[in-house]
């Protein structure tokens, strides 16, 4: 059984990990990322792994993970989303 303490650690690995990746999203990403539907005011600033999250978490939301994984073939394929992208092509 696993203790609280080891729980929350395995946790914040996880956070941290997550926040990393969007980290580096933000210094790899090329033109196609849409700032300006995320945050119109920051046109012509940096990059910021914040905003990287943001886009990310509207791309995403309605994205039934969880449907996208097979149990008899133990493979994930990308669900359909659940609505319209809030992010235009």
């Amino acid at each position: 059984m696993a203790t609280v303490a080891t729980v929350l650690e395995t946790w914040m690995q996880i956070r941290s990990t997550a926040w990393t990746l969007a980290q580096l999203l933000a210094l790899a990403v090329d033109e196609t990322f849409p700032p300006r539907e995320i945050a119109p005011w920051r046109e012509g600033h940096p990059l910021t792994a914040g905003l990287v999250a943001q886009g990310l978490r509207i791309e995403f939301t309605g994205l039934a993970f969880r449907d996208g994984f097979d149990p008899k073939s133990q493979k994930f394929s990308v669900p359909e989303q659940r609505g319209a992208s809030r992010l235009s092509p």
